[in-house]
């Protein structure tokens, strides 16, 4: 059951990395000028091999800041991150020493849809995929492939947000008052 359930789920993954790499995520993200980060409940087993909601929130919230993105505690634009994870063992439960982590990454946001113009939250942009190794470098791989999400949620910010360039204070060549 479990080998079944974690080949459905790469499957699954595989086919959301083609729907989250379109141009509709990012420039779902035009316009916004804050966010609000959310760590789900991290797992017996996430929090033995030494992750925390508050370490996963402040590693993205570091990134952000550093890319001039503003922070909100509360809404109305959540970027949600959710680590589900396992320990690998063998059918008669001995632990193998590897672990797998589904790592999912999801802009949620307020939108009318044109069908009924009711104000709704939808998921507007995300990113999914696994990590997997030895259980002694879980900690660290799953935090670097969070941080490399976030990596590419600030790229698609900055490029949906181009900041604009001020006109320079003093004159150039060929603006010169003739």
């Amino acid at each position: 059951m479990r080998k079944t359930s974690i080949l459905f789920l790469t499957v699954m993954l595989a086919s959301s990395q083609v729907a989250a790499s379109s141009d509709d995520g990012r420039r779902s993200l035009k316009g916004i000028s804050a966010v609000s980060v959310v760590v789900m409940p991290l797992g017996a087993e996430a929090q033995s091999a030494g992750l925390t909601k508050k370490q996963l929130k402040t590693d993205v919230e570091l990134k952000l800041r550093q890319a001039n993105i503003k922070i909100n505690e509360v809404g109305p634009v959540f970027l949600h991150v959710n680590v589900n994870y396992i320990e690998g063992q063998t059918t008669s439960g001995l632990k193998t020493g590897s672990f797998c982590a589904s790592i999912m990454m999801v802009l949620s946001q307020l939108a009318f849809p044109i069908q009924n113009l009711e104000l709704v939250r939808v998921s507007t942009w995300f990113r999914i995929g696994l990590s997997t190794g030895p259980s002694r470098d879980a900690e660290s791989e799953v935090r670097s492939q969070v941080r490399d999400y976030v990596d590419q949620f600030i790229n698609d910010y900055l490029a949906a947000n181009p900041k604009e360039t001020e006109e320079p204070k003093t004159p150039t060549k060929d603006k010169l008052p003739l």
